[in-house]
């Protein structure tokens, strides 16, 4: 549900809550959890609401702006028989589960899905009127010019899910000065791979996009650090958040 960002919202509190005086936490999101990021980030910057410790961001592969109608049925096929190898999912939504497309199977849940304002204090509200209802909270560009820390957003000139999204709502994204946008030659869906997957990998192999992240996050301690007059040693091992 791209439209809800209450967990994740409950979630950072709980960690910031618990974290010493000063430590700072950096936030990745991808592919639908990317969006999720994005709207949470923007929602608490336009009511300046986002607690303190959150010094930025990172997000892989994100659907900017939703709509299912553009995906195609192969997809959906895929999808589905993920989906209704799970016992429990398949009980739950097995009317859903008859639609032909992801687009119709988001109409079908959408009166029931879970949302909360785009405003402080988030109140929590129960469906949407229709699937492009849903399309229309759930895509987070909406709320990109909002977020109040340093944001990467890295997409891959050949993930068919995003592309076109994203340099569609290329304008929402450059024109916060807070925000990264970075496009790879390749790399499809989530795909950076940076060599092939280890035969006893259960894994598979290391990321780029991680790798980036990391360089992105040490990047801002680095500065937060010049700027408070402290020095950094990005050699020394860290115990923080790596």
């Amino acid at each position: 549900n791209a439209a809800y960002t209450g967990d994740l919202r409950n979630l950072v509190h709980h960690i910031s809550g618990r974290l010493s005086k000063d430590a700072p936490l950096f936030l990745v999101g991808n592919s639908l959890g990317a969006a999720i990021l994005t709207k949470y980030l923007g929602e608490e910057g336009l009511s300046g609401t986002l607690p303190a410790c959150v010094s930025g961001a990172a997000s892989h592969g994100n659907p900017i702006s939703i709509n299912s109608d553009r995906l195609a049925h192969s997809h959906w096929k895929s999808f589905k028989r993920m989906i209704m190898s799970d016992s429990e999912f398949k009980s739950a939504f097995r009317t859903a589960l008859l639609s032909s497309t992801i687009a119709k199977f988001d109409r079908a849940v959408a009166p029931y899905l879970q949302r909360n304002q785009s405003f402080y204090p988030y109140a929590d509200r129960i469906g949407f009127k229709d699937g492009e209802a849903y399309w229309r909270e759930g895509s987070s560009f909406r709320l990109v010019r909002h977020i109040p820390v340093p944001y990467l957003f890295l997409t891959a000139r050949d993930d068919f899910l995003v592309k076109e999204p994203s340099r569609n709502k290329l304008g929402y994204l450059v024109s916060n000065p807070n925000v990264l946008v970075v496009e790879t030659r390749c790399g499809g869906h989530l795909g950076w791979q940076e060599s092939p997957p280890e035969t006893d990998s259960r894994f598979g192999s290391t990321s780029w996009a991680d790798a980036a992240a990391s360089d992105f996050f040490e990047s801002i301690m680095q500065v937060n650090m010049e700027r408070s007059g402290s020095r950094v040693d990005t050699h020394a091992p860290s115990d923080g958040v790596g």
